[in-house]
Parts: structure tokens; C-alpha cells; sequence
């Protein structure tokens, strides 16, 4: 027994990546905007049913974003992967069929909707979600950043920032409508840096 464990604990930093020597990591498509309905619905009535012996850990991958609104600080929480839930499970027909029956799932990640564990390499990517802790990004801007707006009559237009606000936290960005580049005034949170 003791060596089959050394077998599958490759190394310690690998161990807490897993929960338990059968379990993988798979990925399950949600509508969007249902990723946390999703999750919460799973760790519910996966503990109900007693599954919680198969189906350890679900994630949601997010960051936290910081902005600048009218010169305050803003936090934004920002989903990573939307449409798709990170789950930790031993699969088999009960989960599978589980998962699948939950509201909001539309199939697992993987080809003709075969659930395909994540690779070692992939959980990796993760990993840093998987063990609690969330990123945080700053947004700044300067003049001169190309932005997609994100919000409003103007959603996905893409423009140049001209000149920033920094104390009522809007900037002016020139885009293109009917083939003209026109300034026009944005509020910080309603547009995203590009590259």
C-alpha cells in the first residue's frame, strides 16, 4: 500500500493539487453567467447525495481587477474562464450523470462531450486558484492605450485614449463612427487595454 502512494505522490507540490489518488481535474461548460450558480448547486447537492466522496473541489477562476471610478478605487471581480467551472472529481457513471443533470450545465470539456481530464501542465495554469489565492490587477491607463469598450451605446468599439481624467475617473477616446474618428467621453470601468 505505502508504495503504491509513493507511486502517485510524485512530488509534495503535486499532492495538493489533488485531493485524492483517483480524482482528475475536468471542465464542465455552464450558460453564461452561470458559472457560480453552477458551482454552488454542485457542492449542495453533491453533499446532500454523499458525493462529496467523489466530487471534492470546484472553482470558478476569477481576478480581482482594481479600477478607478470618480477617483475612487473600484474592485471588480472578473471571471478568468467565463462559461466553464474547474472540477476536482473521481469520475464515473453517478458523477458524470450528476453533473450533467445539474441546471445551467451544458457538457464537459473534452471531444464529442467526453469529459477529458486536464493534463499536469494545464492544472498548473490554475493552480494558483486551486490553493486559494486570487490575483489582482491594477488597471491603469495612459494616453495613447488602445481600448475595447466594454459598456453602453458603444459596446466593442475599439479607440485611442486622448486625454484622462484621473479625479472623475473618465477619459476621452477617440473612435470611429460612420467612417470618422470622434472623441467622445467614457467612464474608466465601461473600457479594457487591448494588448
Amino acid at each position: 500500500m505505502e508504495e503504491k502512494r509513493e507511486e502517485i505522490e510524485i512530488t509534495d507540490s503535486e499532492d495538493k493539487l489533488k485531493s485524492h489518488p483517483d480524482a482528475e481535474w475536468y471542465i464542465v461548460h455552464t450558460l453564461s453567467g452561470m458559472e457560480d450558480e453552477v458551482k454552488n448547486t454542485i457542492e449542495v447537492k453533491a453533499r446532500n447525495l454523499g458525493l462529496d466522496k467523489k466530487i471534492f473541489r470546484l472553482i470558478v477562476p476569477f481576478e480581482r481587477e482594481i479600477k478607478v471610478k470618480a477617483g475612487k478605487q473600484k474592485e471588480v471581480k472578473r471571471r478568468i474562464f467565463p462559461g466553464y467551472v474547474f472540477i476536482e472529481m473521481i469520475l464515473d457513471n453517478e458523477t458524470w450523470s450528476f453533473i450533467k443533470g445539474i441546471q445551467g450545465v451544458t457538457g464537459f470539456v473534452g471531444p464529442q462531450n467526453k469529459p477529458t481530464p486536464l493534463t499536469y501542465e494545464e492544472i498548473k495554469k490554475i493552480r494558483p486558484f486551486i490553493e486559494g489565492n486570487v490575483p489582482t490587477k491594477r488597471v491603469e491607463f495612459n494616453v495613447g492605450d488602445t481600448v475595447r469598450i466594454t459598456y453602453g451605446p458603444f459596446v466593442d468599439s475599439q479607440g485611442v485614449i486622448e486625454k484622462i481624467y484621473p479625479e472623475k475617473g473618465k477619459a476621452i477616446v477617440s473612435i470611429v463612427i460612420f467612417g470618422r474618428e470622434t472623441p467622445i467621453e467614457i467612464d474608466l470601468t465601461e473600457c479594457e487595454k487591448i494588448g
